[in-house]
């Protein structure tokens, strides 16, 4: 597989569902912050399809890694939504307890996204 974005390579392999690839190349520890962070044309992340697709493995190196579970895509949709939405409690009790607080501040599980829905409203 041709990546012409070096930051796109993690998001790519995430896109191609090709997990364990994902699983290996997060667990060597040497994968870049922007390639953790990049976004596809709709915002989606590597954590937020690692999250759409639950796999709890990657969505925990994700999240050791530094992926922000906060970040919304297009919609407005972060990854408590997506894991309300899938009526995950395991992704959710991953995202709640490993998500980086910002400022001092834990992950805000009344976020909206674009239609004024929170986390609970989709669950």
């Amino acid at each position: 597989m041709v990546v012409k974005n070096k930051n796109a390579e993690l998001l790519t392999l995430c896109e191609s569902n090709a997990w364990a690839d994902v699983v290996a190349t997060l667990k060597t520890g040497k994968v870049p912050s922007k390639q953790i962070s990049y976004a596809n044309e709709e915002g989606l992340t590597a954590l937020h399809l690692a999250c759409l697709e639950e796999q709890m493995e990657a969505v925990q190196l994700l999240l050791k890694a530094g992926a922000d579970p906060a970040v919304s895509d297009a919609e407005g949709t972060n990854c408590l939504h997506i894991a309300a939405t899938l009526s995950s409690p395991p992704l959710l009790k991953i995202l709640i307890e490993a998500a980086p607080p910002k400022k001092g501040v834990a992950l805000d599980v009344n976020a909206t996204d674009m239609q004024g829905s929170t986390a609970l409203h989709l669950a």
